[in-house]
């Protein structure tokens, strides 16, 4: 072997390059992938990782051996998002059973991210108010207060833990005076209770803002500025100067007033004589009359004598409105006629009762010429009159159209169960009257219905009682509910029989049959009839999803939520066929303690997991029985000794997948005989006789019998080929084939010296001798 610095430098590596190494558990050098290096260090947390602890979701445990769980609370974990955590409790050591107590202590007033290891867009932001100890003084309780999420904390997760950004604190946690930067901050707030007992104060004080600097504002509580104070003592300088001038033209109010004071004698004996022209004028007024007075425009004779002629309770004429309904007002219109249509707008043949009207003109010319010739002296034409009776009076009406009396009703009615009308009761015809007709929400078919085109329901449909009665739906059909329980798409043709005694003659139909007291539901297709019992008896029993089994620790395992079926064949004494019930069962994912342990005993035990009818997670010290296989899911086992998990093994019956996977061990087994192909001594030429007969080789067959693809005839046969084989001294062998062709004859100096000792042939030694024979099937095992 070449010295490992003689071979080429790898310049592009990849995950699946390969390493060398030994195996520590027997020394075997063994290749190792970069990837499964890299899987191992991520699955024992064994990569350093910088200001971050790792941790697994786990359910809440005080084993005194538990470390590196994380969870929310002290009960069984579900999954939860991370927008509601409020709450999560951390064990004192992490998932390398290392001690991060102290750590997590100083996480208080923090931001931390909880990250999932494998998606980092799986995550919670959360700041720590508060952290304290359990009491069982194994896990730091933190209470958080939501910042930013992203996911579910899922349980059997690995997380990261760790401090967010650059691991400043919030700055709610810090007092001002803890900020380097400030020289002096009073009482360590940003203003004491004092400070801000006054600072309440201010909103029964005046601000600078509301001072007016006008003196038109409308407010009554701002003051008005020092300037407005200027202008007002400008305004009173002004007055005072007036009051103190010695103007004697009375053109200041101090001039009006000094005057008034030296005249007040003669001022208080002023009468209407006293006056120039004050009585001349008095006497040319109109006297006032009790109970008459003025108005603002003069009210002639010629208006008072209007005004008598106007009736009591007159009104002003109003024009009249066809439109108009409300009969208390002045426009409405009495005893309208119902039938009036605007004449304008048609021509005379269209009118129903004229049946010719000529030229389309009421009279032709030739008409009006014949109607001037009469003589003025004719018979006066008669008013008709649509009551008269007799034929032979002028006033009789000639093929009058049949007027229906608007007191006439009308009635719609719907059938029970099948059709509903609205309105139902009868209508008169004074008004425009609409009828809604359709399906009442149950809906009953006393005979047959059936459907040309597509059916679709979208509910459930349900086979009725066994009766004589048949509703048959034929067309293309999609039924996107359930029938009876199970979800049908019909495909091309669907005819449902919701009942019938017996078998039903109709091809292509659904129907149930009752056996026992038991509904079964059966398919009839192209003259033959299925039941769903039948396909349903060969479902086994086992798990369709999930189930899988870890070690949570040394005396815990763990099984991930899962789904599976149960098949309860109902297989009751005296009962011609079982009546298959189908279980589907459910579980949420756990972490159980081993039920067994005996930490007393060296030996290897086995716990045996399985999930009953109930969905609950069963362990026996036992290994399975048929009859549980049969009927319960079975799960794996869990493998321990002197009270301490070894190891955890899954290994389920799947319940899919059963045919594929017996025709698989069909086909690692091979073909074999099925019958005959006996093997007798010739006597001749050391030959053998084959006798005929049957084996089974997958496909072999096809070609012959598509019926029995599998199963393949021969013939007698007489096989002459023995070979004999020589030890190569190598734990080798020799095949002396005589050229190919074998050979007839012992020849016994090639085995027997005489003496019963193994005689030497050339350099080798003979040990055995083989006989082959091949059938028409290649490698039967016979």
């Amino acid at each position: 072997m070449a010295r490992i610095f003689t071979y080429d430098q790898d310049a592009n590596l990849d995950i699946n390059d390969k390493l060398l190494g030994s195996n520590s558990g027997d020394d075997v050098t063994k290749n190792f992938t970069i990837n499964s290096l890299l899987e191992l260090a991520n699955s024992v947390n064994a990569i350093k990782h910088f200001d971050g602890i790792v941790f697994k979701v786990q359910d809440y445990n005080v084993d005194s051996d538990q470390y590196g769980i994380i969870t929310t609370g002290t009960g069984t974990y579900t999954n939860t998002d991370f927008e509601d955590i409020q709450t999560i409790y951390l064990s004192f050591n992490n998932l390398k059973d290392e001690a991060v107590d102290d750590y997590i202590d100083v996480l208080e007033g923090y931001d931390v991210r909880i990250t999932n290891k494998s998606d980092v867009n799986n995550f919670g932001i959360y700041r720590v108010d508060t952290i304290t100890d359990s009491g069982s003084g194994t896990y730091k309780i933190l209470t958080l207060t939501n910042q930013d999420a992203s996911g579910q904390l899922q349980k059997g997760v690995e997380y990261y833990v760790s401090t967010l950004g650059n691991n400043l604190k919030n700055l709610n946690s810090f007092s001002v005076t803890s900020l380097n930067d400030v020289t002096s901050a009073g009482s360590g707030a940003i203003i004491t209770d004092a400070e801000r007992a006054a600072v309440a104060t201010i909103y029964d004080r005046v601000l600078y803002t509301q001072v007016q600097n006008n003196l038109e504002s409308t407010e009554t509580s701002y003051p008005l500025s020092a300037n407005q104070g200027r202008v007002l003592k400008g305004y009173i300088d002004s007055i005072n100067t007036l009051l103190t001038s010695d103007n004697v033209d009375l053109d200041s109010l101090q001039e009006v007033v000094d005057y008034i004071e030296a005249n007040k004698a003669t001022l208080d004996s002023l009468g209407i004589s006293n006056i120039s022209g004050l009585q001349t004028a008095l006497d040319g007024k109109v006297d006032v009359i009790v109970g008459k007075g003025l108005s603002a425009e003069d009210f002639t004779t010629a208006l008072k004598t209007k005004l008598q002629n106007i009736a009591d309770n007159a009104e002003v004429n109003v024009q009249a409105d066809w439109n108009e309904a409300d009969t208390n007002q002045d426009s409405f219109i009495q005893n309208k006629p119902t039938d009036v249509t605007d004449l304008s707008t048609h021509s005379v043949t269209e009118l129903n009762n004229v049946t010719s009207a000529g030229s389309g003109a009421i009279i032709t010319s030739s008409e009006r010429t014949k109607l001037a010739a009469i003589d003025v002296n004719a018979e006066q034409n008669v008013q008709s009159n649509w009551d008269e009776t007799n034929t032979n009076s002028d006033a009789f009406i000639q093929n009058k159209p049949v007027i229906l009396d608007q007191s006439t009703t009308i009635t719609v009615s719907g059938t029970t169960n099948q059709i509903t009308t609205s309105p139902s009761t009868p209508q008169n015809l004074t008004a425009d009257r609409t009828f809604t007709i359709g399906l009442p929400n149950d809906v009953t078919i006393s005979n047959n219905l059936t459907v040309t085109n597509d059916l679709t329901v979208n509910g459930n449909i349900t086979l009725g009682n066994q009766t004589t009665d048949t509703t048959n739906i034929s067309g293309d059909a999609s039924i996107a509910g359930a029938l009876d329980a199970t979800s049908i798409d019909a495909g091309n043709i669907l005819s449902l029989d919701t009942a019938f005694v017996g078998t039903p003659t109709q091809d292509n139909a659904i129907f149930y049959t009752t056996e026992n007291s038991h509904d079964i539901l059966n398919f009839r297709y192209h003259g033959h009839t299925l039941k769903i019992d039948t396909l349903t008896e060969v479902i086994p029993s086992g798990i369709t999803s999930g189930g899988i089994l870890g070690q949570a620790n040394s005396t815990q395992f763990t099984i991930t939520a899962g789904t599976g079926v149960i098949n309860d064949l109902n297989k009751e004494s005296g009962a011609a066929e079982p009546y298959p019930e189908i279980l589907y069962i459910s579980w949420s994912g756990q972490t159980i303690t081993v039920s067994n342990l005996d930490a007393t005993s060296t030996e290897q035990k086995n716990s045996w997991i399985y999930i009953d009818e109930n969905g609950s997670i069963q362990q026996q010290a036992t290994s399975f029985t048929d009859a549980q296989i049969a009927n319960k899911i079975i799960i794996g086992s869990v493998v321990h000794s002197s009270g301490t998990i070894d190891f955890v093994k899954t290994f389920p019956i799947t319940a899919y997948g059963a045919t594929a996977q017996i025709a698989e061990f069909a086909r690692m087994f091979g073909p074999m005989k099925k019958t005959g192909h006996k093997i007798t001594a010739n006597g001749t030429n050391l030959s053998i006789d084959r006798a005929a007969g049957t084996a089974f080789a997958f496909g072999r067959n096809y070609t012959n019998d598509p019926n029995n693809p599998s199963i393949v005839s021969d013939t007698a046969k007489t096989i002459c080929s023995i070979h004999r084989y020589y030890d190569d001294g190598s734990n080798g062998h020799i095949k002396d084939t005589n050229a190919g062709a074998g050979y007839t004859v012992l020849d016994p100096t090639k085995y027997d010296n005489g003496s019963g000792t193994l005689q030497t042939m050339n350099t080798a030694k003979f040990s055995v001798q083989r006989l082959y024979f091949f059938p028409t099937t290649p490698n039967v095992v016979v």
